[in-house]
């Protein structure tokens, strides 16, 4: 049986992909929901979710930069992909390209591989992304651990370190040192694989304006990171 025959690719509510992406996706939070789909099998249960949520950053918008200012183009980020395990040989890669399909067009699409989670895009690659290298570090890239909880660099700052540390806090010193002294640990983190998909009619003009330069793909070993479980997987439509 075909892959079209045996699964659906839809648009869902998005409360139907929050167990998704705070159990099984690595990340643990919600991301701005602009369109979400999900993958569902011949049981009529969800079993894979794909979110796409607004551009990344100022960079992005209408393609602004990306374009060196000679295209506008709606962009938007492919922001979580999760499924459940399967043995199902390019299930995800279908999942993936059906819904590139069902986002309104034109538009161009940025996605990360994140390589401290030792990913390399490998199904950015089979659905024929664009790779054009490694994000450049930000400011907050730095990933911030206490106890079994993470944080993120850009929910870090005196405001909220004060408030997760209460009467701990010492106001005599930094609140990056606060952190640390409390058993916190800060971690700074790699850049991550940035690719891009065009979903234009005129696909060639905007990568030969695009300000970077379209890479041979990288290949490293993927490795598969610990989630947590769902209670009842069953979603019926």
């Amino acid at each position: 049986m075909s892959l079209k025959n045996k699964y659906r690719v839809r648009s869902i509510p998005n409360h139907f992909a929050k167990e998704f992406l705070i159990y099984k996706h690595y990340a643990k939070r919600l991301p701005i929901m602009q369109f979400v789909f999900g993958l569902i099998d011949d049981n009529n249960d969800l079993i894979g979710v794909c979110v796409f949520s607004p551009s990344p950053s100022r960079f992005w918008n209408n393609g602004g930069k990306l374009f060196n200012g000679k295209h506008q183009i709606d962009v938007f980020e492919l922001s979580r992909l999760v499924l459940l395990e399967h043995d199902c040989k390019n299930l995800t890669s279908f999942f993936v390209g059906s819904c590139l399909k069902l986002i309104p067009k034109p538009n161009v699409i940025v996605s990360y591989a994140d390589i401290n989670q030792n990913h390399c895009g490998y199904i950015y690659q089979a659905t024929n992304f664009i790779y054009v290298g490694e994000a450049e570090p930000k400011n907050k890239s730095f990933d911030f651990y206490i106890g079994d909880k993470k944080y993120h660099g850009r929910n870090m700052n005196i405001e909220f370190t004060r408030k997760l540390l209460g009467f701990k806090y010492d106001e005599t010193i930094s609140w990056k040192q606060n952190f640390i002294n409390n058993g916190g640990k800060i971690v700074k983190q790699l850049p991550k694989h940035r690719y891009i998909f065009i979903n234009s009619k005129n696909k060639k003009k905007l990568i030969d304006d695009m300000i970077y330069e379209p890479m041979p793909y990288p290949k490293t070993k993927n490795k598969n990171y610990k989630t947590g479980d769902i209670n009842g997987t069953r979603f019926l439509f």
